[in-house]
């Protein structure tokens, strides 16, 4: 056999080899195929989860309110003292 025959057969082989390590290591995948989040789905879990927390919790979305904006002022509404009314200074409507 020639030099190049044999550079062929040798070629050949291993075309063949990868081709099939490579059906091999696909299959492999297809079959252990794990779904991933990692942080971010759990970032996101978190969120949905804290989102829902405050629709459903009046006084947890009060205090989350006053951590934004500070605590509301309560004030303490008094009336002014009421006096007798005066006489106007001047009468327009008098002669």
């Amino acid at each position: 056999m020639s030099s190049r025959k044999k550079a062929k057969a040798k070629a050949a082989a291993a075309a063949a080899a990868a081709a099939e390590a490579a059906a091999k290591a696909e299959q492999e995948a297809k079959a252990g195929k794990k779904k991933k989040g990692g942080l971010g789905r759990l970032l996101m879990l978190t969120v949905i989860g804290g989102a829902a927390a405050l629709v459903a919790s009046e006084p947890l979305r009060n205090k989350v309110l006053d951590l934004l904006f500070g605590a509301e002022e309560e004030f303490q509404y008094s009336p002014p003292i009421a006096t007798a009314p005066s006489e106007p200074a001047s009468s327009l409507g008098a002669a």
